[in-house]
């Protein structure tokens, strides 16, 4: 219930929360006076501080269960401002336990001391289901029952505490998303297609390290859909045009529309959509979304680079040289497919020691995992393929950029020259690492590589980086434990990845 003596309704991210202003002290939410048997229960609040300036130790409320009343108080919690998180609200669990039959409020109080907002609707999880108060406008009466099995075998991974689950993710419109989706995740991918039976290893990262962060599998959402999903690898944030997208990972062409059509003048966000950004690919992103008055936090990194967590490094080295060819370099969309005959530059005549290396694969895990082994199996690696470059740099392979500006020569590009001949998402991701600088080797395609003049490139211009992945793991948006060395994929877990 909302007190309309001291609050008013704002709309944050699609729910209804009780504003209340700086100097206004009380209770802005209470009710809903609900009975409830022994047992352990959870509340989950959503709290969102509508002002900045403040310092970390301002009390700016209170939360509490109360019964009888309100005269016996269950537990409470005061909220400070570093508890909260700037520009979004943030979800606070109150945990109690019923020792008889009592009738409940779950309330959310100001401390006058600044500008916040509580969300109308609250949750209770128990072990017996959740509800919500008021329920959701779409289901007046809807109840989920709830078990650990429900989550998965990997119960730290899900954050069940007593049987009483804490939610899929702290930003409250994804964790929504996803509990409407049974624990699956709402991810926009491009997935497989019956049509080639075969998937690109950068595109099926997404569904990857979702599960093996979250363990929760995805299942596809359209950009243009005007639910709430996660937006992760590859250039794709272009792509999105309605909705609700948590983005993280991802990278923008703002040449292109949300169509994919050329367009003058920079990226411009569509007015349906709304992008909530944790992390993107690289500095030329984040430029490109603050010139379109998106906000996005200095967070960078690629899901490739996770992969040595998922799937570790093998030792076997079977070849001198792998290349990895663009897609459009192969007839047809078979994972198997034969070079196109023009383009000559990747004719490696009867040299054993070099592999070429298709960017697509069966679609399922086994198929995925021989892929990366395909790589792994590699001392060097050239590569035509954006995470064809990521990937093998991630496991400690020296690589080098393919591009094909001719001349069989190496070039060593400024990556803040707007015009440079190397591909724009390379140069997006060099800049989110902190380097200025990139070689890359250029070949046109009509002409004959010289692969010893490319191995010995590799092995002079290719030091090997290793940049600090600590903050591209914080800013994940589902709940997951990052606090871990690995994160390996329970065999359960493989068979539920689509991709």
């Amino acid at each position: 219930m909302l007190n309309y003596d001291l609050a008013t309704i704002r709309n944050i991210e699609g729910d209804d929360f009780a504003l209340v202003w700086e100097c206004v002290e009380g209770y802005a939410v209470y009710g809903p006076y609900e009975r409830l048997f022994p047992g352990k229960y959870a509340v989950e609040f959503m709290v969102c501080l509508m002002q900045t300036g403040l310092s970390a130790d301002t009390h700016v409320a209170t939360l509490d269960i109360v019964g009888q009343d309100g005269n016996n108080v269950y537990t409470s919690r005061d909220i400070f401002v570093e508890d909260l998180q700037e520009t979004t609200f943030t979800i606070v669990h109150l945990f109690f336990e019923a020792v008889e039959d009592d009738t409940f409020e779950f309330r959310a109080k100001s401390s006058g001391r600044a500008n916040i907002a509580f969300g109308i609707r609250r949750k209770l999880l128990s072990s017996n289901g959740t509800r919500c108060f008021p329920p959701p406008k779409k289901s007046m009466q809807r109840e989920k029952k709830m078990s650990s099995s429900d989550f998965g075998s990997r119960a730290e991974r899900h954050w069940l505490i007593d049987g009483i689950s804490q939610g899929f993710s702290h930003h409250y419109s994804l964790d929504q998303a996803v509990f409407e989706a049974d624990g699956a995740v709402p991810l926009f991918w491009w997935s497989s297609s019956r049509k080639s039976g075969s998937a690109n290893f950068g595109d099926a990262l997404s569904p990857v390290v979702v599960m093996a962060m979250s363990g929760h599998p995805s299942i596809g959402v359209s950009p243009r859909s005007n639910g709430v999903r996660l937006v992760s690898s590859g250039t794709i944030i272009n792509n999105q045009s309605a909705g609700y997208a948590h983005v993280w990972g991802s990278g923008l062409d703002p040449t292109l529309d949300c169509h994919n059509q050329p367009v003058a003048g920079g990226y411009a966000k569509p007015d349906a959509l709304t992008l909530k950004i944790h992390a993107v690919r690289g500095k030329l992103t984040r430029d490109a979304l603050h010139a379109a008055g998106v906000e996005c936090p200095e967070i960078f990194g690629d899901p490739g680079w996770l992969l040595p967590l998922i799937i570790p490094p093998t030792h076997v080295k079977k070849y001198e040289l792998g290349i990895i060819p663009h897609m459009s370099a192969f007839e047809g969309e078979a994972f198997s497919g034969e070079i196109l005959s023009h383009f000559t530059r990747y004719d490696t005549g009867a040299d054993r020691s070099i592999k070429i290396i298709s960017p697509r694969h069966e679609p399922s895990w086994e198929g995925f995992v021989a892929k990366i082994h395909e790589i792994l199996s590699c001392k060097r690696i050239i590569s035509s393929s954006f995470h064809g470059m990521i990937v093998p740099q991630a496991y400690g392979i020296p690589t080098l950029p393919f591009g094909s500006a001719g001349g069989g020569r190496l070039i060593n590009y400024n990556i803040l020259e707007e015009h440079s001949p190397l591909d724009r998402r390379i140069r997006d991701f060099v800049s989110g690492m902190g380097r200025r600088y990139q070689p890359c080797y250029e070949q046109s395609h009509d002409a004959v590589t010289d692969w010893e003049k490319v191995m010995r490139h590799i092995d002079q211009e290719c030091a090997l980086f290793a940049p600090d992945t600590r903050s591209f793991l914080e800013s994940f948006p589902l709940l997951s434990n990052i606090n871990r060395d690995h994160f390996q994929i329970i065999k359960k877990d493989q068979k539920r990845i689509r991709f």
